[in-house]
């Protein structure tokens, strides 16, 4: 009985994926002379996408960001250049193209712009990125595995030791 226990625990930890948000970035740029300067092919589709743009005088890109799962997570963006002659002067999350509903703006420490917002389930959003100067940037969307996982994983583990210890004591007593 042990063993058929202890196998079905194996094949279900073997058959867990962590499942974290599935996000899309796009382009969601009106004018599309921007677009030219706007690329997603770092990232596409999945638990980390990216996206880069380039700076060329003063530009307005706007992103739309999507999650695709069943559940909301908590997403982190970050917006940075890596050159002295880029700069980003503002990043804000939109809930409509239109921009006109902001939800949160980043805050700059240094050249990297970050925020943290809860990406509901099946819903788009909008990041503005205003910026000046001769170069590139680029956005990069993160959602963690949820923390579920990691608790499960401990308390199988701590199940494991337990039995462990549990069969020495009975083989010391024998």
């Amino acid at each position: 009985m042990k063993k058929v226990f202890l196998s079905f625990v194996f094949l279900s930890v073997l058959s867990f994926g962590a499942n974290a948000a599935t996000l899309t970035l796009t382009e969601a740029d009106p004018d599309f002379a921007d677009q030219d300067n706007m690329a997603v092919n770092f990232g596409g589709t999945g638990q980390l996408v990216s996206g880069s743009g380039q700076i060329q005088g003063s530009i307005n890109h706007i992103w739309g960001i999507e999650s695709n799962p069943d559940a909301s997570y908590v997403s982190s963006f970050s917006i940075a250049t890596p050159q002295g002659t880029a700069f980003i002067d503002d990043v804000k999350l939109y809930a409509d193209s239109s921009l006109t509903t902001l939800l949160v703006a980043a805050t700059q420490v240094g050249p990297e712009w970050t925020f943290s917002y809860l990406l509901p389930a099946n819903t788009q959003y909008f990041i503005n990125v205003l910026a000046h100067g001769t170069g590139s940037y680029t956005l990069n969307v993160q959602t963690p595995i949820p923390a579920a996982v990691w608790l499960f994983g401990s308390a199988l583990m701590g199940l494991a030791g337990f039995s462990r210890r549990k069969t020495n004591s009975a083989l010391s007593v024998a």
